[in-house]
């Protein structure tokens, strides 16, 4: 039975190419190490790609290893042998660095101990991802310094179908139409509307901070711009089985993959496989019904608008590296001030929030206090 639990494993993941080569989930490792038999190893080693969820045997200086339990879900933080995946005595120079939240790569055998022990055969190695809150980025060595997420809201790490579709300005899945709109009809808009000003996405409303929290976010229209205009786009009908872009930056080479993900319209799902559809956070201002979007199939890649209502994929982005301590605020400057929740500034600036994360977009919407980094100088100030 154990056997051909396994041919059933493996033949799902035969399309993938070789083990070595083949990114796992955490729950695949599981499948495949719970099918093998009592203390057998794999044939080949795998690599797995998750979170960890909880430290089962620290650091060893002398053994120059590490043991702990690995997750799908970036947010768990307990581990339970028999039950969840177990990296055990991996190494590597990463290793004595490992700590619970981290995302991880690990390549090892796997084996099922004693029967019912899924895990890892020890000796494997382990590197550390560059993650936001469990979720794994790119640095495209863009200008604003921008990084963006290796896959969509609503998929797995490193696995490429689309995610899910959600309305502009709505964070769980819909029928995304008209009649089921969070903020009103086309005519009669709730919020994002002539009278409240707004132009871009509250993080209440963003999918990408309401599912994935910590720094992630939609990216603006601005931003999708520049991820246009920075990178080469190449389009590919076989990323490991999807179709898409392979967007490459053109400053250092690094790259992730958009899938062809389609659009939702009234409960139905259309062109999946030949298009794209990415919302940024960004308001359409010549019709508060509409938002930007970024729009691509084969023949290339460009900035759009449509229906708030209509359901396209998201694309988190998040701002790294510069935590509210390494700004060092000084004194402060008559050139910065705000008022009326708004800062001002003469030179270009980003303002960041006491936890270190960009609120930059929030600039007109301030209240409380904040960081605004302009140049070298970097400056506390209060917005009300």
């Amino acid at each position: 039975m154990k056997k051909l639990k396994l041919f059933a494993a493996l033949c799902c993941l035969a399309a993938a190419g070789s083990a070595a080569g083949t990114e796992l989930t955490v729950n695949q490792a599981l499948d495949i190490a719970s099918s093998l038999e009592a203390d057998e190893a794999s044939s080949n080693k795998w690599t797995v790609v998750g979170c960890v969820s909880q430290i089962k045997e620290a650091y060893s200086s002398k053994y120059q290893n590490v043991s702990f339990y690995m997750s799908d879900d970036p947010s768990k933080r307990t581990g339970e042998s028999g039950t969840d995946f177990l990296a055990y005595r991996v190494k590597g120079t990463d290793a004595v660095d490992v700590k619970v939240g981290d995302r991880v790569k690990v390549v090892a055998y796997l084996m099922n101990y004693r029967g019912n022990t899924p895990e890892t055969a020890a000796g494997g190695s382990v590197e550390i991802l560059p993650s936001e809150n469990g979720y794994e980025y790119v640095d495209l060595g863009l200008p604003s310094g921008l990084k963006w997420a290796t896959c969509n809201v609503g998929t797995d790490n490193r696995v490429f179908p689309s995610g899910t579709h959600f309305a502009w300005g709505e964070t769980k899945t819909s029928s995304c139409s008209w009649d089921t709109y969070k903020y009103g009809t086309q005519d009669n808009l709730t919020k994002y509307n002539a009278t409240d000003g707004k132009t871009v996405l509250d993080p209440e409303d963003d999918a990408a901070s309401v599912n994935w929290g910590g720094a992630w976010r939609m990216p603006t229209a601005n931003e999708w711009q520049e991820l246009i205009d920075n990178c080469d786009w190449t389009w590919t009908t076989d990323y490991n089985g999807q179709v898409g872009f392979i967007v490459t930056s053109k400053a250092n080479g690094n790259s992730i993959f958009l899938p062809a993900g389609g659009f939702r319209d009234s409960g139905r799902v259309y062109y999946v496989g030949d298009y794209g559809h990415y919302w940024s956070g960004s308001l359409y201002a010549g019709n508060t019904a509409y938002a930007w979007y970024a729009s691509f199939g084969s023949g290339g890649v460009d900035s759009s608008y449509g229906n708030r209502c209509c359901g396209n994929s998201v694309r988190p982005v998040c701002e790294v590296g510069s935590p509210i301590m390494a700004l060092q605020p000084t004194e402060e400057s008559a050139a910065i001030y705000a008022q009326n929740g708004r800062v001002y500034c003469d030179e270009d600036f980003r303002i960041y929030d006491l936890l270190g994360r960009d609120v930059t977009r929030m600039n007109g919407q301030l209240n409380g206090v904040y960081v605004v980094k302009c140049g070298e100088k970097a400056v506390k100030i209060v917005a009300r």
